[in-house]
C-alpha cells in the first residue's frame, strides 16, 4: 500500500493518475526524503510527466528517475531493463539535458560489457521521435555517452544502427563533434 505520503496524497497510485502536476512533483520530492524501512510503492509510469506544462521542470523529472531507480519496495518490481528504458522515456519525453546526464551518470558504472548504454540508445531507435523535444532529449543522451570512454564506444554500435532513419540521422550529424574522426564512417558521417 502507498503510505509514504502524509499530506493527504497516501495512495501514490491516484496521485500518478491524478495528471495533477504540483500533486505529482510533491509526491516525487517527498519519495526522496523517505528512509527505510520504506513503504511499498506504486511505479510510476514515464507519463506521470506528462502532467506538467512545458517544459517539464527539471527537478520532477530527475526526482521520477531517482524514484524508478533506486526507491524500493516498488510494484511491480522493476527489472534493471525496465528501470533503463522508463529513464530514457523520461529523458526523450521532456528533452531534459540534466537528467540525461543523471542517466548517463548511472549508467556509467556499467552493466555488462556496455549493454545497457545500448539497449538505452536502441530503446530510443525503436520507439523513434516525434518532436524537436524528442529529438533533444535523445541528443543529450548520445552526447553524455558519448563524452565518457566506458561508454563511448558502446555508444558508436548503438548509434551505427540509427543510420538511415530521417529523425535520428538528423542527431548523427549534430553528434559528429562529440565522435572521433575514426568512428564517423561507422555511424554514417
Amino acid at each position: 500500500m502507498d503510505t509514504a505520503m502524509n499530506d493527504g496524497d497516501d495512495d501514490l497510485s491516484a496521485v500518478w493518475a491524478s495528471g495533477d502536476s504540483e500533486r505529482i512533483n510533491r509526491a516525487l520530492a517527498r519519495l526522496l526524503t523517505v528512509v527505510p524501512p520504506r513503504p511499498e510503492i506504486a511505479a510510476p509510469e514515464p507519463e506521470v510527466l506528462d502532467a506538467f506544462a512545458d517544459p517539464v521542470p527539471s527537478d520532477a523529472v530527475r526526482n521520477y528517475i531517482w524514484v524508478v531507480g533506486n526507491y524500493r519496495p516498488i510494484r511491480p518490481e522493476l527489472e534493471v531493463g525496465d528501470v533503463v528504458r522508463r529513464w530514457v522515456e523520461a529523458v526523450v519525453r521532456t528533452g531534459d539535458s540534466s537528467a540525461a546526464l543523471q542517466v548517463a551518470l548511472y549508467l556509467q558504472p556499467e552493466m555488462p560489457e556496455g549493454a545497457r548504454v545500448r539497449d538505452a540508445l536502441d530503446y530510443v531507435a525503436t520507439r523513434g521521435l516525434s518532436t524537436p523535444r524528442e529529438r533533444d532529449g535523445a541528443e543529450y543522451l548520445a552526447r553524455y555517452f558519448l563524452d565518457v570512454s566506458d561508454t563511448y564506444d558502446r555508444a558508436i554500435e548503438a548509434l551505427a544502427r540509427w543510420r538511415g532513419d530521417a529523425d535520428l540521422g538528423q542527431i548523427l550529424d549534430r553528434l559528429a563533434p562529440y565522435v572521433h574522426a575514426a568512428d564517423r564512417p561507422k555511424i554514417g558521417l
